[in-house]
């Protein structure tokens, strides 16, 4: 799984370059077209072919005509390069499709100087403005998205921007010139462990997605020790005291020993939702006073990494859960 083991003190990139018309992200996008074939020298036909050549293009120019007057008519490479903006900028890693959503929803993102709507549709020719700065996107994302793991401790924020109080997990990551890390799901601010982070929105949206079953697990410490009733009952499920529709439950609970009053347990989820963990312990009066997330899928926090350092993993090797397994 290892292999580049780092750590990167500096601010990673914002992405925006600063340009004296405005600012842009990204980097060139050039393109070249091939030479043009020679054309073909004219022969002699016969008045028969001519006829039958003649025939055939006045069939053609009608045609041509009757397309042209549909005014939903498209040419075949627009509809080919079109497609929905939360997936655009994904797949160019500015972002997860829910993050990108929510900027829609907020009102900052705009096509050719229109408001982008839900459901909207752009390709690389368009205009895109995040904020005000025009977005440069590549002509093809044609690398293999990089993909780090990152050991998150305690008091960290799960934010691009550090606050007054908490640093971000951001400012440790390596930095990027021609892309940018979107984060896979998040810890609290006082849980540490392992987090992923990636250059492809599209692969992290796909690692976040419920409808990929996969497994986190954390140890906790407990203050006090859980009887089998209430693992029972946590199994079981509680109603999400944020969202009366919503079911908080382990799938599993693993005693793993302790001294005094304190004692560990791992438990593992699917969901990932908001203090998912706390909070079914919380519902049956216990109180978590450590979390560390150990495990993501098949990937495990390695023993060896220390605080706020980083390990880059191989995409298609180290991810290979994410396609196996799928209930």
């Amino acid at each position: 799984m290892a292999r580049v083991i780092g750590k990167d003190n500096k601010k990673s990139d914002k992405n925006f370059n600063n340009k004296s018309d405005g600012s842009e992200w990204g980097s060139k996008s050039g393109r070249a077209s091939g030479p043009s074939k020679p054309l073909r020298p004219s022969r002699p036909v016969k008045a028969v072919r001519t006829a039958k050549a003649a025939a055939a293009a006045r069939s053609d120019s009608a045609r041509s005509e009757k397309l042209a007057a549909t005014p939903l008519a498209k040419s075949s490479s627009q509809k080919d390069t079109r497609e929905r903006l939360q997936k655009l900028l994904a797949d160019h890693g500015l972002g997860s499709r829910r993050e990108i959503e929510g900027w829609i929803q907020e009102g900052r993102l705009k096509i050719n100087g229109q408001l982008a709507e839900l459901g909207a549709k752009a390709c690389l020719e368009d205009k895109l403005e995040l904020d005000g700065k025009i977005l440069r996107l590549f002509a093809r994302v044609a690398e293999k998205p990089r993909v780090i793991l990152y050991h998150k401790a305690e008091g960290q924020i799960c934010s691009r921007y550090s606050s007054e109080t908490s640093e971000s997990v951001f400012l440790n990551l390596p930095r990027l010139r021609t892309s940018r890390w979107v984060m896979v799901g998040r810890l609290d601010v006082g849980t540490s462990g392992l987090l992923l982070f990636t250059t492809s929105g599209e692969l992290a949206n796909k690692l976040m997605h419920p409808s990929s079953n996969i497994e986190r697990e954390y140890a906790c410490r407990i203050f006090g020790e859980v009887t089998p009733e209430q693992i029972k009952i946590m199994k079981q499920g509680i109603p999400d005291p944020d969202q009366a529709d919503q079911i908080l439950k382990f799938d599993e609970v693993r005693y793993q020993g302790g001294e005094g009053k304190n004692h560990w347990y791992h438990v593992i989820i699917q969901t990932g939702k908001n203090r998912e963990v706390r909070k079914v312990f919380e519902s049956q009066g216990l109180m978590v006073s450590r979390l560390i997330r150990v495990r993501f899928g098949d990937l495990e926090l390695p023993p060896r990494l220390k605080k706020k350092d980083f390990v880059e993993l191989d995409a298609e090797l180290d991810l290979g859960f994410l396609y196996k397994n799928k209930k």
